[in-house]
This record gives structure tokens, sequence and C-alpha cells, in this order.
């Protein structure tokens, strides 16, 4: 939330970004002012108002490390560098042992290099108690593959056959380290001279690598190009399960049917292609973090009576038991065209189950961790997916086309490895009432959990709430639902909130070529999802549409009509009152309809008519103009509705996602 854009959403917009004497300004807020200045132990200068004593000024600027950075030192003083250094070699020899078949050995070798550079100043509030702080990191990852392939190839009669063995080894290495300083009397030096810093952190140095080997084989037959049929398997090898689950076969099966190709069809002159697809197989999942099935050490500060010393003591908490994730996947599909491929459609159909399903989960802290890798369980997914392509002009000035596809899809938990059938966990604990998402056993994945936000208490509502129910509240506090109605709120007035999976997601293009002139425009739509918004709860009180929703209090000398169009507003609200002490948890009042229809891109272009280029003696010539994400139609209220924040089981957390930026591009292209 110091960022650039949580810093410029959390500053308010009465308070100046710079001071009268040019200074950035440290008073965010109510206190700001010209009235006078005093001086604070870290942010030097503070320009603030007569409403405030010193010492009232002091107090609420004590925690620094909770202020919020001024966004304009943000963007001016801040350095940030990335160097990235990627070298890519292939080298590859054939052999033709004959018209049939031949060999083939390859090696491939890939090397990134990287540095990071950053330095804070003190000017940037998160780093004045640091007296600005360096850091510097570097990275190196190295990558080989050697496959050797064999390949058949052969046709008799109406029959093709191409088959194939490989066998591959693959290796990947990657070494860090990183180290930080702090303490600098002047910010001249930034991160060129770290030993000009009075304070250096411990630096910190790691490894890590996997090997993977693989025995690959496809066998494909065809006969007249109508029919096809492919069989494939894998035999993989991973050094990121232990011994005993390190090799997993996974086969797959498919075919086609060119049903144009058959004789009945050629009275159905309009059809140029009609055929049917289908396939099973199982693929391996292997995303475990490597040595997750090795107990090792890792090093600690231990006191050896006034002697600070280095000790050693179990990194994680290792699982034996770790084997490959297996996708199960059915798929049948269609594809036509008609009208000599003025329109086509395509329908394609999966049902897939996910088993043994890889994932981090938290582990209770009596263990001595607070987390593992584990098979937590099934999953199920299944969709449909449509797409067409039309050509509703085809002429020899004008082409007109225009292309739509559309995906439903939905899942579902059919078991998870929990002995009391309880639930997965899935992220990191976000308040008193857990995780914002689980695993359970038939619902959905992905969706939010939490407390079902009724609004604000009021007076009467205080009087009428049980004594255990939220007992430290006050007027204005966020009030919440008891769910089971036991008195208490607790984990079981948990519910669900909201789901990050749409109910439909999809987009379309329309291509239009006009004397010359031509027009594209993309777009993408997503239906019937919700995100959590977290930026709302913490900016209840800086961000505008809120704050003047929030509940306020009354006083004895308000006029009636001012008086009843509060009490109104109180009654409603889910914006609690300015410096209230609420329960933390996740909620409803952060889940957001996040459906959306955005356009990704309009171009426009030229061409110059051949007898203006024969006179500039020209090959071509071509104007063009680009606009990139030019508007997007949503109702939700943060920066961007596609958010991908999370991991693959859980979408749509928006914790001050920068923004998507609008580009303009114009280009000319010509030719000699």
């Amino acid at each position: 939330m110091n960022g650039v854009v949580g810093s410029a959403l959390r500053w308010s917009p009465t308070a100046p970004l710079l001071t009268p004497d040019g200074n950035y300004n440290y008073m965010n807020g109510y206190m700001y002012g010209t009235d006078r200045t005093i001086e604070h132990p870290f942010l030097g200068t503070l320009w603030v108002n007569n409403n405030w004593t010193d010492t009232q000024v002091l107090s609420g600027l004590s925690d620094v490390s909770t202020y919020p950075s001024n966004p304009l030192a943000n963007i001016r003083e801040r350095v940030t560098r990335s160097t990235n250094d990627n070298l890519i070699s292939n080298l590859s020899l054939k052999y033709k042992l004959n018209d049939k078949l031949s060999v083939i050995g390859r090696y491939a070798y890939t090397l990134n290099s990287g540095l990071g550079e950053s330095y804070q100043p003190t000017r940037i509030v998160t780093s004045v108690q640091w007296k600005g702080r360096a850091g510097i990191t570097n990275s190196r990852s190295a990558k080989s593959l050697f496959e050797l392939t064999t390949n058949y190839n052969t046709k008799f009669g109406k029959n093709t056959i191409d088959a194939f063995i490989a066998g591959s080894l693959e290796e990947y290495a990657a070494k860090n380290s990183a180290s930080t300083a702090r303490g600098f009397s002047q910010d001249v030096t930034q991160f060129y001279n770290m030993g000009a810093g009075e304070v250096f952190a411990k630096p910190t140095s790691g490894y890590t690598g996997n090997q993977m080997a693989s025995l690959i084989s496809r066998f494909i037959y065809s006969y007249d190009n109508r029919y096809y049929a492919t069989v494939s398997a894998r035999y993989d090898g991973t050094s990121r399960f232990s011994e005993e689950n390190r090799w997993g076969l996974f086969p797959t099966i498919s075919a086609s049917w060119n049903v144009n190709k058959e004789k009945f069809m050629k009275q159905f002159t309009f059809i140029d292609l009609l055929k049917l697809r289908g396939g099973y197989g199982i693929t391996g999942g292997q995303s475990s973090a490597p040595y997750s099935t090795l107990e090792y050490l890792t090093s600690n500060y231990v006191a050896f009576g006034e002697t600070l010393g280095t000790g050693y003591s179990s990194a994680i908490m290792p699982n034996k038991d770790l084997t490959w994730e297996k996708n199960e996947q059915a798929n049948v599909g269609i594809d036509l065209a008609m009208f000599k491929n003025r329109l086509t459609f395509n329908v394609d159909a999966y049902y897939k189950i996910t088993r043994d399903l890889l994932m981090s989960v938290t582990i209770p802290v009596s263990s001595g961790f607070g987390s593992m890798w584990d098979n937590v369980g099934t999953i199920e997914n299944k969709g449909i997916e449509f797409s067409t392509d039309i050509d509703i002009i085809r002429a020899k000035k004008i082409n007109w086309r225009v292309s739509a596809n559309i995906s439903f899809n939905d899942n579902k938990v059919l078991s998870i490895n929990q002995e009391d059938g309880g639930f997965v966990p899935i992220g990191g604990d976000n308040g008193l009432n857990g995780t914002l998402s689980r695993l359970v056993p038939g619902q959905r994945v992905g969706d939010y959990y939490g407390y079902i936000q009724l609004g604000c208490y009021t007076p009467v509502q205080l009087a009428e709430k049980a004594p255990t129910f939220q007992p430290t509240v006050k007027e204005g506090n966020r009030r919440y639902k008891d769910i089971d109605g036991n008195g208490y709120l607790d984990f079981d007035d948990v519910v669900k909130i909201g789901r990050s999976l749409p109910k439909f997601t999809g987009g379309f293009n329309t291509n239009l070529n006009f004397y010359g002139i031509d027009l594209n425009a993309s777009f993408i739509y997503s239906y019937g999802n919700q995100a959590y918004n977290s930026l709302r709860s913490s900016l209840s009180y800086s961000y505008t549409p809120t704050f003047n929703a929030r509940y306020q209090l009354t006083t004895p000398d308000m006029d009636d009509e001012t008086r009843r169009k509060i009490l109104d507003n109180n009654e409603k609200t889910l914006v609690q009152y300015i410096g209230a002490v609420e329960r933390g948890g996740n909620s409803n009042y952060e889940v957001e309809d996040a459906s959306f229809l955005r356009c990704r891109e309009i171009y426009m272009g030229y061409a110059i008519p051949a007898k203006l280029l024969k006179m500039l003696r020209l090959s071509n010539l071509k104007l063009y103009s680009t606009v990139s994400n030019p508007f997007i139609i949503t109702n939700y209220t943060g920066y961007n509705p596609e958010i991908g924040s999370g991991s693959g089981l859980l979408r749509g957390v928006d914790s001050g996602a920068y923004p998507m930026s609008r580009t303009y591009s114009f280009g000319l292209i010509f030719g000699l």
C-alpha cells in the first residue's frame, strides 16, 4: 500500500504534495496547515495547523512505518534498476538413414544473469528511520536440454504412418545472493557504494535445482485424409519427488474424422469442412517446490549466553509421499466450414479430473512450520467453448469479417485428503475468520468466504444485539450477521460471499477493409465473476465516494434536515465511522461485481492507391494508427477488473494492482 498507486490513493486531496518551502509534505490529512512548523526527529520540518498541539502531531506520527509515503517522492526519489543478460543457444544434427527413417540430436542451453539495484532515500517515509536503504541482488540460472529423436515416416496406398520415439534429459539450476545496507550520511552514492552505510543486514544466498528425464513416443496413422488416429505416451522422472514416486506414465489417444471427404457428402456442396474430433489422455504435473520431500537445514542466529552465534534447524516440513499431479481429460469437438469458408464454426467440450492436486498447505504451528507441500485432493473441471468466423461482405473493394468466441466453464472439488472432512485453506490468513478461499468437497474452486456485513451499528441495534456478539463494538462499527444464531461471531458465521470464476468469458473482433482503408477492433468480456477489492477497507476514509457515504455521528446543534439525512444514511451504509475499531476479517463489503467488456485495441490504416504510388516512385505506402485499451464498461470500482492476483486456485484479489495504460501509436510503412 506504500507503492505509487497505494500511497496516491491514501493521500488526502486537501494536503499538497509540496510544502511552501518546496520540500516534500509528510503531513497527510487534517493536521496539515501553514500556520506554523515543527520538527520531527525523522521526517524533519512539518507544516501543521493551529488546531493541533505539537504533542498531538508527534504522537500521531509516532509509528512512521504506517504513514503513507508522499506519492510524488515515491515517483521522483525511489531508484530501482533491473539488468538482465540472456543467452539462448540451440544445436541440432539430423542424420537420414533412408527415406523413411531419420535420427535427430538436439542440445539447447539457456543462461540468464540478473542484477537488481534499489535505493530508497530518507525522503521516502518508509525509509526515513533507516536513513536511506540500498539493496543489491544477483541471480544466475541455467537450463540445459538434450534430446535424441528417431523418426519414421512411410506411406503405402492410402495409408500414412508417422512415428517417433525420443529420450530427453533436462537440468535446471539457479543461484542468488542479496545484500542490503542502511544509514547513509548522504544519498549521492546510492547502491554504488554499499560500504557507505552504517548498518549492514546479514547477506543471503541460495541455490535451487531440479532434473527431469523423459522417454516419449508417438504414433500417428491416417487413411485417405479421412481418418486420423494418434497414440502417444510419456514416461517422466523428476528429482522433485522421492525415489519411490519419481516416475510417472502418461498416455494419450485421439482420433478425428473428416466427414466432408466421404462420398455421401458430395451432395452437400456448400460444406467445405466437417471434422469430428475426440481424445482422452493423462498429463502429469510436478509444480511442487524443489526439495519438498527432503529434510534440510537452514541457518539461524542462536544466543550462547551473551554471545550470538550461528545454529541450524530444519528448514521445512518434508513430505516424502509427494507424487505426480495427474490431469485426466476427455474432449470432443466439431469443426465446420461452409460457403467457400465464408462461415466457420468450432465447438469444443471437455471434462477434466485433476487427481493428487499439488499445493502448499497451511499446517498447525505446533509442528514448528507454517506450511508444507501435499497432494491435497481431486478437482473436476468441465466446459464448452464456441467460436465462429463470418465473412459478412466479401467483394473486390469491400471486405468485412467478424469473429467471436464464448466459453462456459465450471469446476467442483470432488474430495480432499482431510480425515475430519474439513477444508483446505487457500491463500494467507486475512483476519479472524481465516483464509479468503478454501477447497470444500462439493463446492466450487475460487469462491470467497467471509462474514456477511449487514451495515453499521446504530444506537438501537447496539441495544438489541446479544451481549456476547461483537462485545466491544461501538456505534458506527461494522455489524455482521449471526449465521448460526448462537450469539457469538465465530468461524461458524463464515459463509460463501462471492465467486472468482466467471459464468462465461469470450471476445469478438471485427475487420473491415474499404477501398484501401483497414479498420479493426478487438473486444474481450467476462460475466458473472466477482473480485475481492481489499483496497475498499483501507481506503474507506480517503477515497471520496466511500468517505462521503461513511457512518456519521449526530450532534445536538444539527438542524432537522441534516440530522434526517445522516440518520437515513447510517441505516444503510457499510462504511464505518472514522476512527472506529472493527473486528478484522473478510466480508462481503470487499466483494464487488467484476464483469466487464473491454475494447483491447482499435486499428486504422490506409494504403495509398497504386496510381499515386507510381507517381511517388514507391512500391508501397501505408499510414496507420492504433489505440490500445481505449475503454472498458464495468461496475467495478477498482482500476482493473481483469485481476490475476493469487494462485491458480484463487483469482480476483485486488491489493492495489497498477492500472492498465492506454497507448496511442502512429506509423508509416513504405517501400522503395
